[in-house]
């Protein structure tokens, strides 16, 4: 054999890689052309090699479209397409095997017998081939290719038990419908790839599948002929077919082709039956997975050779008979029919002159008859446009405009526009051919519109129809989870494809709560594929995240911004919280670690950050062993005990170990033993959580507002929980315990065993009204006894002087306030009214007033001083007697003292201005 031409048969079932094989042989060459058995197959490859060579250099030659740059190199056709005398370097024709198709399979034998690359020819194809190329092509070697993956037979199957990535095949339009309008209601939807679709809604109807809006596909056999699609199971609804002249089973190799479908490249695949479709018959079935058939005998064939000096010798042309074995003639084909119909027809044979005439009438024979209406009309068409072309010798512009309007329209239903896109495919063939037609480009264009329109609204109607769209978006891409996108709105809303599926918060997932039953797994699913990425994005910036963006709940939890993203639990440690994550499982193990590691991070700074003198305190080696006790004390408190529960430990400290514990900021006050700093707002609220943790509590109590002095007890609140909050429980009302010690200051010069009154100084820092301080009082265990008496109203005093102050008060002793020496003075120098003064009929104003006293009796009666209240100074009276109630008082008038100015910041230096101006 010449080196130069070499010929080679690639042979093997399905899924063997032939046509990529061919597409890299092809590139390996300056010239090459491709002939292939489907249009959108065509298409499909010439994407492809447009994408590795560029446009300009590829050609796409179909009978409904054409595509040819100046520079082109390489021809992607169909097989009836091919061009001839191209003289390629190389040529390859792929789905040889169809050389024995009843329908076209003249056109392959033509080309397996006479189509040659210049350097290298290419037949790809079934390995039943073997024998007839062998014997026709004896210069033929044979590359033998093993399918890629395996494929098995799954018995049948019910619809609503199919597995996802499954086309169901069937053999009419009518059972095509049913069968996708059944996976609409079942499964949200099918795509429907028909023989009688256009190129454009095939590819359009086969990209909702292949992208995964539908998780099924309902097609004819047209999915046999060499597409590559993404199925894992083919099962039939039928198994039988009518060809266009007779119902007839279909041949096991037919089976094999479209069953050969399922599973692409290294994935396995399976085939079976479902609906009415009997089980196939073992030894059927058996050849199919194991690629074993009968070898062709016979292969389809025409006369191309042809004569046409008149009609008669063109027909007798066409059907000339062979002498070869391994050939047998075609049946009559729909253009030979055609011719033999027109030839009769007065209006043709009128216009029938030389060869040229008839070999045009030939031409226009073999346009296809797109419109399957009928042979007569399809001929009445024919004769028309013949009849133009001898007259005119082109197809009159007005004429061609009216038939390409008349179906230029997007309206109607699936049946109405399928039966558009046929005529108008019509047109745009006729476009196609050269000399046909004035202006090519403007007509080829304008058909291309059109049927672009209408196969776009095919495309749509059957989506409609067949696809339930809420659903579909919800299955895509689940196969392929690397090409779902999810997108995330600045309020959390997870969308695919524009389709609202839930919402995303913090790392948790709510899935849309519109969904049904039937949509509620599927919701999941798709959700959750769509996620992964974001979840990891999402991990990435929240571990980068500052502090600033995080914070504790009140109840533990912790937040990202207004997404809660996990909680604390009680640690080994009570200053030593643990965090816990909220990450969906889908998010991963990745994204759960990272998550958790940043809200420990966040918590063990807080913790550090507003527990420092605490933790200080905590770690303080050089602490005598009674001070590290008493600091452990302090630790396990939280920073804030009671005096009461740690008296016998403070009684017990020396004066060295007092001062070291205050050098930790540790304040020893009568009611409450504390570190001031930790009173701050941060920290109490903080305190209270982790107290909350420690103490296993199902609620949390929340931390008071801040700045308030006072606040209203809690009936139903744990324990302790006024403590932790900073203040202590004294009747209805708790008081902030450091102001609760500057009130003690000011008790401890007060005689507590005769009694004494409030003063304008308590009831300011209380912030309290007279009344709410009796119970106050109370509540911290005095006496209040209620009195009445006529009010004396004060006059106005000339203040002296004020002097620059010598000294500061000593330490514990609180200094005389303004309003205090105003309002004393103002008492001691007002006279009593005189009856001339006061009208007879107004009474005179009473005011209450309130006498403490310490509330700790002894058994058998006499009064006892509190432990650890300092005595005061008995006033008025002997010791330990109070004064008559019903003898005069007297008032005395103390030295002036410089007097302090208001505090503008005091919140209630107004009421003390006002009392101070009052008279």
């Amino acid at each position: 054999m010449d080196n130069t031409q070499r010929i080679t048969a690639v042979l093997g079932p399905t899924n063997t890689g032939k046509t990529h094989y061919a597409i890299e042989r092809m590139l390996a060459y300056r010239s090459g052309v491709i002939g292939l058995p489907l249009r959108l197959l065509a298409r499909e490859v010439y994407d492809k090699i447009v994408a590795i060579r560029g446009a300009h250099v590829v050609a796409l030659v179909t009978g409904e479209e054409r595509i040819v740059p100046p520079r082109t190199q390489y021809w992607i056709c169909t097989v009836e397409a091919m061009p001839e005398g191209l003289g390629a370097e190389f040529l390859a024709i792929d789905e040889i095997q169809l050389c024995s198709d009843p329908d076209r399979g003249h056109v392959f034998t033509d080309r397996l017998l006479n189509a040659r690359g210049g350097l290298e020819t290419l037949f790809m194809g079934a390995d039943t081939m073997r024998s007839a190329i062998a014997e026709l092509v004896p210069k033929a070697q044979f590359v033998r290719r093993e399918r890629l993956s395996e494929l098995v037979y799954a018995g049948s199957k019910k619809i609503s038990r199919m597995p996802g990535r499954s086309a169901i095949v069937g053999f009419s339009v009518d059972n095509v419908y049913a069968i996708a309008e059944l996976l609409r209601r079942q499964k949200g939807g099918a795509a429907v790839v028909m023989g009688a679709l256009s190129p454009r809604t095939r590819n359009a109807q086969v990209e909702l599948y292949q992208n995964g809006d539908v998780d099924y596909l309902v097609a004819t056999d047209a999915i046999g002929m060499g597409l590559n699609l993404d199925i894992n199971h083919v099962a039939f609804s039928a198994l039988s077919k009518f060809d266009g002249r007779r119902m007839r089973h279909l041949q096991p190799t037919e089976l094999a082709q479209i069953a050969g479908r399922a599973g692409r490249y290294m994935r396995h695949g399976s085939f079976g039956v479902t609906g009415e479709a009997p089980l196939l018959d073992d030894n059927v079935a058996n050849a199919i997975v194991n690629h074993s058939f009968a070898p062709v005998k016979k292969l389809q064939w025409r006369n191309t050779r042809l004569e046409f000096g008149n009609a008669s010798r063109l027909i007798s042309s066409l059907e000339s008979p062979t002498d070869d074995d391994w050939l047998t003639r075609v049946r009559e084909a729909d253009d030979l029919m055609a011719l033999k119909s027109l030839s009769f027809r007065d209006e043709i044979t009128a216009h029938l002159g030389g060869p040229q005439d008839v070999k045009r009438l030939w031409d226009v024979c073999r346009v296809p008859d797109f419109r399957g209406i009928s042979h007569a009309e399809h001929a009445d068409l024919l004769e028309q446009i013949f009849v133009f072309l001898q007259q005119y010798n082109r197809i009159p512009d007005d004429w061609l405009a009216r038939q390409v309007k008349r179906v230029d329209r997007t309206d109607g239903d699936i049946d109405a526009l399928s039966k558009r896109l046929a005529f108008i495919r019509t047109w745009t063939y006729i476009a196609q051919r050269k000399g046909w037609v004035d202006d090519e480009s403007h007509w080829r264009g304008t058909t291309r519109a059109v049927e672009d329109r209408l196969s776009d609204a095919l495309h749509e109607r059957l989506t409609q129809r067949f696809v339930d769209r809420r659903t579909s978006v919800l299955l895509r891409r689940l196969k392929q989870k690397e090409g779902l996108v999810a997108e995330v709105n600045d309020k959390g809303e997870v969308t695919v494809e524009g389709e609202l599926i839930g919402r995303l918060q913090g790392f948790r997932f709510t899935q849309d709560k519109t969904a049904n039953a039937d949509e509620a797994k599927t919701l999941r699913a798709a959700s959750v594929a769509a996620l992964v990425p974001q979840f990891h994005l999402l991990a990435d910036r929240f571990y980068n995240a500052p502090d600033t963006e995080i914070d504790f709940t009140e109840q533990g939890g912790l937040m990202w911004g207004d997404a809660a993203v996990g909680k604390l639990v009680v640690g080994d440690d009570a200053l030593k919280p643990q965090a816990v994550a909220f990450v969906d499982d889908e998010g991963g193990v990745d994204v759960m670690t990272k998550v958790q590691r940043r809200l420990q991070h966040f918590i063990d700074r807080k913790v550090a950050t507003l527990f420092e003198p605490l933790l200080a305190l905590s770690k303080d080696e050089t602490l005598t062993p009674m001070a590290r006790g008493f600091a452990f004390r302090m630790v396990e408190g939280f920073g804030v005990v009671p005096r009461s529960a740690v008296a016998a430990e403070v009684k017990d400290l020396d004066q060295d170990a007092r001062a070291t514990l205050r050098k930790h900021g540790i304040r020893f006050g009568q009611f409450t033993i504390f570190l001031p700093i930790l009173l701050k707002p941060a920290a109490t609220r903080l305190r209270l959580v982790l107290w909350s943790l420690s103490g296993k509590l199902d609620e949390f109590p929340e931390s008071p507002p801040a700045g308030l002095v006072t606040i209203p007890t809690e009936k139903d609140a744990p324990m302790g929980w006024d403590t932790m909050s900073g203040y202590r429980a004294a009747g209805t009302r708790a008081i902030r315990i450091d102001m609760l010690e500057r009130l003690a200051d000011m008790l401890r010069v007060e005689n507590s065993r005769s009694g004494f009154e409030a003063n304008p100084d308590m009831l300011s820092i209380t912030g309290m009204t007279l009344e709410q301080f009796a119970d106050l009082m109370q509540g911290l265990g005095y006496k209040a006894e209620k009195g009445e008496r006529v009010k004396v109203k004060a006059v106005p005093v000339v203040e002296p002087k004020a002097e620059e102050p010598k000294g500061e008060a000593p330490e514990g002793e609180v200094p005389a306030e303004p309003v205090e020496a105003v309002v004393r003075v103002a008492e001691a120098d007002a006279e009593p009214a005189s009856k001339t003064e006061t009208p007879a009929e107004d009474a005179p104003e009473q005011e209450v007033f309130y006498t403490f006293t310490w509330n700790n009796v002894r058994k058998g009666g006499g009064d006892r001083k509190p432990q650890g209240k300092p005595r005061g100074k008995p006033q008025g009276g002997p010791k330990g007697k109070r004064p008559a109630q019903d003898k005069a008082k007297t008032y005395q008038a103390r030295p002036a003292k410089k007097e302090k100015p208001i505090d503008p910041d005091n919140p209630f230096a107004a009421a003390l201005m006002g009392l101070k101006n009052k008279g």
